[in-house]
């Protein structure tokens, strides 16, 4: 059906017939005051034009009044094609009011509820509590939103990490299957972009856009997206731009959350003036699984060296109801970075909390990394460097983690790059200092951490230094061991496995 056939689009939406239906917005500028519902027990789908050019010339929906803008409430529903637009400039009073694009059934008050429940409780659908599931959303803009941009929302907890998601009904106000492709959230004026709240599942963002968050851009800006208990919710291909949230707040904040992923994604800080920068991903109370591949991150001048890419939340004191560790079974895979100020402040990844005055307390868990992943400074774009992590839990596994670079010959890596290498970490030193005839550079070799007495580098085929007391006291020699022992007579200190016996290899040392 054509929405210009009638008074309203509201009326045109609940016109759909029982089996549902498509509703077509022909292109133009539609003011709005009141919120617009889809139905609870049908298939809605609504459809604008696209824009022809960036003038926002398609199907566009304005609110003029401080107001919700659209809530997407049934089964197998989809908006596709329109710009919802908010002029008013008001900013919403609470999280779950002032949205531009809601996907739920539950409401507070709702002027159009599914016929034969009240305007108070639009939870139940055909005598019963179910999830709205599946919908898609496509090439959807949504602006300055009086609250949160989109909002999904369940059974956990608002961004302030203590009040309950309003009008809740356990295990059942809830989205599954919701996959948005192609949509762009921007400038919301109050929370910020997107929630989904907890016990939402599978919820897939492809090529979605995130801009315009930032302090100096938004009054009273906030997070560009908030995770809260939710489920397996894939971020593939998006664009986090803009300027940093204001101190404290990150741009996105994971809270209790499982098997979030982040694909090939963007995040990068435009500020040219000097600011604050935040993390990009915050990581809190206990999330579990999940991984961040890939991914592209930039800060522009005025970052002040500060990178702050990943954080990994840790306390031995967290807030009553939260576990002191951020994140477990988390995967990290090959970040990079770009900055145009050098880095000063280090580690750039933190995999634990370094503001407890004890660097070596950190209760994250199997925390792996694959590549540390490097940075570029555009101060000197010939030089491309590992980027750095701290403290590292003990559980930590990492393949390929700093790898030294072509021309470095340097052995201490803990002072010259703020490495903070810990015992048995196993690197590549590209090339040794120089020690040939010519002086230059002998070739590399594989060295390994030692963090015991005389700790340091060591070469990893250097042959371990031991008293004979130490050596017998040791059971699991096998043939072909080797050892250098320090207080054999006779000048008899190297010696291999043979059997069960221990023999002194001879050396003789030529002129």
């Amino acid at each position: 059906m054509n929405a210009k056939d009638y008074p309203s689009l509201q009326e045109a939406i609940d016109a759909l017939p029982q089996e549902g239906g498509t509703v077509y917005i022909p292109a133009g500028t539609y003011v709005l005051t009141a919120p617009l519902y889809t139905p609870c027990d049908r298939p809605c789908h609504l459809l604008g034009e696209l824009q022809t050019d960036y003038n926002m010339n398609g199907t566009i929906l304005q609110w003029t009044t401080n107001t919700d803008l659209l809530r997407v409430r049934g089964d197998f529903s989809s908006v596709r094609r329109l710009v919802l637009k908010n002029t008013s400039g008001g900013q919403s009073a609470r999280e779950d009011q002032g949205y531009g694009l809601a996907i739920a059934r539950r409401d507070i008050v709702d002027a159009h509820p599914h016929p034969g429940t009240s305007t108070t409780d639009t939870e139940f659908v055909k005598g019963g509590s179910i999830p709205v599931r599946p919908m898609l959303i496509e090439d959807v803009m949504v602006l300055n939103a009086p609250g949160w941009a989109l909002h999904i929302p369940g059974h956990g907890v608002l961004s302030d990490e203590t009040t309950p998601e309003y009008n809740q009904i356990p295990d059942r106000t809830l989205a599954y299957f919701v996959d948005l492709k192609r949509v762009r959230l921007e400038g919301s004026l109050r929370y910020g972009l997107c929630f989904v709240g907890g016990g939402c599942t599978t919820t897939f963002f492809e090529s979605c856009v995130f801009v315009h968050q930032g302090a100096g851009e938004i009054p009273n800006s906030s997070f560009y997206a908030y995770l809260s208990r939710c489920v397996k919710a894939v971020f593939d291909h998006c664009t986090f731009e803009g300027f940093s949230p204001p101190p404290g707040r990150p741009w996105v904040q994971l809270w209790g959350t499982e098997s979030v992923s982040f694909n090939s994604c963007w995040f990068e800080e435009d500020a040219t003036a000097n600011h604050q920068p935040t993390h990009f991903l915050f990581f809190k109370n206990d999330c579990r699984g999940g991984n961040v591949s890939h991914c592209h991150f930039m800060r522009g001048q005025g970052a002040g060296g500060k990178l702050r890419l990943i954080e990994i939340y840790s306390s031995t004191t967290p807030p009553a109801g939260q576990t002191r560790n951020g994140a477990r079974a988390l995967l990290i895979e090959q970040p990079y970075c770009v900055t145009t100020e050098a880095p000063t402040e280090n580690p750039h990844i933190k995999l634990g909390s370094t503001t407890l005055g004890d660097d070596s307390f950190h209760d994250n868990a199997d925390i792996s990394v694959i590549g540390s992943g490097l940075y570029l400074a555009q101060t000197n774009p010939a030089e491309v460097w590992p980027l750095i992590y701290g403290p590292i839990p003990s559980t930590a596994q990492f393949l390929g983690r700093y790898a030294k670079l072509r021309g470095t010959t340097d052995l201490g890596m803990a002072t010259d790059r703020g490495f903070n290498p810990t015992n048995g970490h196993v690197v590549m030193n590209w090339d040794l200092p120089g020690n040939t005839p010519t002086g230059s550079p002998a070739p590399g070799s594989a060295m390994y951490y030692w963090g015991g007495g005389e700790p340091g580098w060591r070469l990893m085929n250097n042959v371990p230094t031991l008293t004979r007391a130490q050596r017998d006291a040791r059971q699991a020699w096998v043939q072909g061991d080797l050892v250098y022992v320090s207080d054999e007579p006779g000048g008899r200190n190297l010696q291999i496995r043979v059997g069960n016996d221990w023999k002194w290899i001879a050396l003789t040392l030529l002129p």
